[in-house]
């Protein structure tokens, strides 16, 4: 009797190893809100959302006050798609202004390597919403299944004043968010 009771325990402990993975840890796009923890800069990152599509990353940025006429402030993102390896992998940095360019670029040790990558990137500006939207193809960040990203906001709100918002804090990631 003993042996069936274990074999029994053995069968539900298998059974129940896949819902020990957080299916709240994996999904499609993530969303999280960041308290007003940079009040020196209009540019303080509210809340950040990721979508992992098909063939497409998308990063919407919510910020307090987006001023693309006047603003200094810049964010950037990085991109970590092998968990394998520590840090991000690629970065893209994108100004909260008009008139600047912005660039997909490989990433070691949280700083940007090598030559901009060529490839599919697009940056919408949305003031109505004091929010931009950050479109990466997924064939730039190498096609990961699951990826996470770290976003950081900079502006130099005086010559001795340079303001950083890291979300969700500094050299952390977002959940892992799976490819839909």
């Amino acid at each position: 009797m003993n042996k069936l009771i274990r074999a029994a325990a053995v069968l539900a402990a298998g059974a129940a190893l896949p819902l020990l993975h957080s299916p709240s840890a994996h999904a499609e796009s993530v969303a999280v809100a960041d308290p007003a923890d940079a009040a020196a800069s209009d540019a303080d990152i509210r809340k950040v959302r990721v979508n992992h599509a098909a063939r497409t990353v998308y990063t919407r940025i919510e910020v307090e006050d987006l001023d693309i006429a006047s603003s200094q402030a810049g964010v950037t993102i990085w991109f970590d798609a092998d968990g394998s390896r520590p840090g991000p992998e690629y970065q893209i940095g994108v100004p909260l202004f008009e008139g600047a360019d912005w660039a997909v670029t490989r990433s070691s040790r949280w700083q940007s390597v090598g030559e901009p990558r060529s490839c599919r990137s697009d940056l919408t500006f949305l003031p109505g919403q004091d929010a931009v939207r950050v479109e990466v193809g997924r064939g730039c960040l190498g096609r990961p299944n699951n990826l996470r990203v770290s976003v950081r906001m900079t502006e130099q709100v005086s010559p001795s004043n340079v303001v950083r918002d890291w979300v969700p804090s500094r050299r952390h990631f977002l959940p892992w968010v799976v490819r839909d």
